[in-house]
């Protein structure tokens, strides 16, 4: 059974954006069921301390839906919605 999946325009630039600054991605927009794009871990650069997030991509104009916001209420973890690198980047505390 294969999943159908939409990847924002600028998935894999921010993708890459994150691997080339060396945190660990993993790339879960195959998992579907409004869960994030990303799984992502490094060091936080203003923490100082290991960090994970889970991190949406979107375009900007892009929006959540309504299964998406509802996981975003009720994700006790940390998780982000980005639509720069800019902003992929300053979750981690990296400019």
């Amino acid at each position: 059974m294969s999943h159908i999946y939409n990847k924002d325009a600028n998935h894999d630039e921010i993708k890459q954006i994150l691997i080339d600054a060396h945190l660990s991605v993993y790339d879960t927009a195959r998992v579907g069921q409004d869960f994030p794009d990303l799984v992502v871990g490094g060091y936080h650069q203003i923490y100082g301390i290991p960090y994970n997030a889970l991190i949406e991509i979107k375009t900007l104009d892009g929006k959540l839906r309504p299964g998406q916001q509802m996981f975003f209420n009720t994700w006790r973890g940390q998780v982000e919605v980005v639509q720069t690198i800019e902003q992929a980047l300053a979750v981690f505390g990296i400019k």
